[in-house]
């Protein structure tokens, strides 16, 4: 098997490699893009915390709602039956 030598990868006239202005520019846009990802990212989590709270809530809500409707009637007297209605001095009955 023949040694790979120089000659093998030799880049073409002109091209002699990434300069470090190229390099800085790809890592600022790589930058940003890691930017705008985690901010998508935090901004769901935030909106997923928010939902599972209210779903919560409505679970809550919707538990307590049951249990008023299996509860038991009572057919009682009006509470107003029971009470005696003061008069105000002076005031006359028509």
């Amino acid at each position: 098997m023949k040694w790979l030598g120089k000659d093998r990868f030799r880049l073409p006239e002109g091209q002699r490699g990434i300069s470090l202005i190229e390099t800085v520019v790809a890592i600022g846009i790589l930058a940003a893009i890691g930017v705008v990802f985690l901010s998508a990212l935090f901004s769901t989590s935030r909106g997923t915390g928010l939902h599972e709270q209210r779903v919560t809530a409505l679970n809550l809500a919707q538990s307590q709602l049951e249990l008023i409707r299996q509860a038991a009637y009572d057919n009682v007297t009006p509470y107003y039956d029971n009470v005696t209605l003061a008069t105000p001095p002076g005031y006359c009955w028509s």
